[in-house]
């Protein structure tokens, strides 16, 4: 399942940062992190298109942005790694 969910995370993350010029999209790259080259409305862009996706790839429904990532001591929106870290959560 940690594959499946990788892919589509930087799927989905490639798509909609491709005119962004970014670099290197790697688990380390930041999202809502000072430094980060990823503007909020691509990041929302993100969030809605990955809940979309693995709703229908997983048959779950999936909130990436409720209460309970915003409140996490440790961010989902940090960097990728943190992200996928946290869908896996919600998978299980």
């Amino acid at each position: 399942m940690k594959e499946k969910v990788e892919k589509i995370v930087f799927s989905i993350i490639s798509s909609n940062t491709e005119d962004l010029n970014i670099g290197i999209i790697n688990s380390d790259t930041l999202l809502l992190s000072e430094g980060s080259d990823i503007d909020s409305m691509t990041i929302v862009s993100i969030v809605v298109d990955l809940e979309s996706k693995l709703s229908d790839v997983f048959q779950k429904e999936i909130s990436l942005s409720d209460e309970k990532a915003m409140t996490r001591e440790k961010s989902p929106f940090k960097n990728i790694k943190n992200l996928i870290e946290y869908i896996l959560e919600l998978l299980n």
